[in-house]
């Protein structure tokens, strides 16, 4: 065992003893230096000492090391002197939304027009500030994406800290105007923000609004005129019947609606009177309380049903002409006629609401891959109608969901449409106080118009033949 913890030095004789190799530190001596590769290596000489070369003495400078842990400071004043401090670190640019949205130059994205950059560096501006005014009026638009309108959905309103008001979150409410453009259709994200409170497409060339229009319950103003409607989505009736929806300025004159081919010009019912037939075609409608004020609306005509296939072939009598100004209608307390030829009459296709083949496939492909460009996968002159129903179902799919308007199932191609005009107009209870009559004529004069000045055509969808 003395042989594994034997020293180099000699033992001491006497524990009183110092060990020898004490003497080795005893006065000072220069450390021994060799030369040479590690093979050959040998003591310097004295005289070879002076003429060594030595590293070039550098100035160290102080800085922290962030990978030897925390870095602590005496409480010693004296160890810190002669120590620089750390200097500062630069200051930080301020974080500007621009610089996470940075809208791309001309060659950065394609197919960006510069009334579209126009756009959205007036959306990112506006966010900036915390501007709940979103005008995109007069810039020349004639279509935006859904990439420009979807950041207005990360909007947060700056709130006011005043002395002595408790802190309070309020969501905002978006005014957005896109009055004075060439727009033809409305992205899908325009309806995803559902803070909106006020939506103007005054002067556009819309030809259609998107039923999707429905999603936004806490519009309080919509203004649809100067447009290429022909007709509006049944679920606008719908949301004014809401009871969670504050809407109450609707603009819809001039636009050219379908006008209903009749010479009776009285309603289908007494004043005051509900239809009959609302509940048989599957509406539930909550009426608003007697003498409250809000829009009300009442039924005139309803043309016949217009049944067509998944391809879009008609098999019915009536068909909406998109050409026409007026067409024809039929009594409001008859049922739906069923199509007199069908493409195949034995298999009692038309008394059941299970979806195509072709609708199940359209869907599917939808769920996975987004539509867009289908129609150039397949051949023009083989298959004309295929790739027409493929750029009919992607230019539907960008404007949103189209839900049957009586089971509420989503439809890509409805299998059944027809029109129906209905008056609206907007009632406000009489005011006894004389102060607040002249506040009421406005509202007054609506009432005074013609009929087919206050008509206006709805388009209803089903998913099938039987809805």
């Amino acid at each position: 065992p003395s042989q594994l913890f034997s020293d180099s030095s000699e033992l001491a004789i006497f524990s009183s003893d110092d060990d020898p190799a004490v003497e080795n530190y005893t006065q000072g001596r220069r450390k021994k230096q060799y030369v040479g590769p590690w093979d050959r290596q040998r003591p310097v000489e004295d005289h070879e000492d002076d003429h060594l070369p030595g590293p070039a003495a550098q100035k160290r400078k102080f800085q922290r090391q962030h990978d030897s842990g925390v870095y602590l400071g005496s409480d010693d004043k004296s160890s810190c002197d002669g120590i620089p401090s750390e200097p500062p670190p630069p200051p930080a640019e301020p974080f500007s939304l621009s610089q996470a949205y940075q809208v791309p130059r001309s060659s950065q994205a394609a197919g960006i027009s510069p009334a579209e950059a126009e756009a959205r560096r007036r959306i990112l501006y506006r966010m900036e500030q915390g501007d709940e005014w979103i005008d995109l009026s007069a810039i020349g638009l004639e279509q935006i994406s859904d990439d420009t309108i979807s950041v207005l959905s990360e909007f947060e309103r700056i709130p006011i800290v005043a002395k002595g008001v408790p802190f309070s979150h309020s969501p905002p409410q978006l005014k957005l105007f896109l009055f004075h453009n060439s727009l033809t259709r409305l992205p899908r994200a325009v309806f995803d923000l559902d803070r909106m409170t006020v939506l103007s497409l005054r002067g556009n060339q819309l030809t259609e609004i998107p039923p999707c229009i429905l999603r936004l319950k806490n519009l309080k103003e919509l203004n649809v005129s100067q447009n290429r409607l022909r007709h509006l989505p049944f679920e606008l009736l719908e949301l004014i019947y809401d009871t969670r929806s504050q809407l109450d300025c609707l603009s819809v004159f001039p636009n050219p609606f379908y006008q209903p081919h009749t010479t009776d010009q009285k309603p289908a019912w007494e004043s005051g009177a509900h239809p009959p037939h609302m509940h048989d075609r599957g509406n539930w409608w909550l009426f608003k309380p007697d003498h409250a004020s809000g829009y009300y609306a009442r039924q005139w005509a309803r043309t016949p049903v217009q049944c067509t296939d998944t391809q879009g072939r008609v098999y019915s009598d009536f068909r909406i002409d998109e050409g026409a100004t007026h067409l024809a209608t039929e009594p409001l307390g008859s049922a739906p006629s069923s199509p007199r030829k069908h493409p195949n009459p034995g298999s009692g296709l038309n008394h059941t609401r299970v979806f195509s083949l072709m609708e199940l496939a359209l869907q599917t492909c939808v769920r996975n891959t987004p539509p867009s460009g289908w129609g150039e996968y397949l051949d023009q002159k083989r298959f004309p109608r295929l790739v027409n129903v493929l750029e009919d179902t992607t230019s539907k799919y960008k404007t949103g969901e189209r839900p049957c308007t009586v089971c509420g199932r989503s439809v890509l191609r409805p299998a059944a449409q027809w029109m129906e005009w209905w008056e609206i107009w907007f009632y406000t209870p009489p005011v006894h106080d004389e102060g607040m009559v002249a506040n009421l004529q406005p509202l007054q004069g609506r009432l005074e118009l013609e009929p087919g000045q206050r008509l206006v055509s709805f388009l209803r969808q089903a998913c099938s033949w039987n809805c």
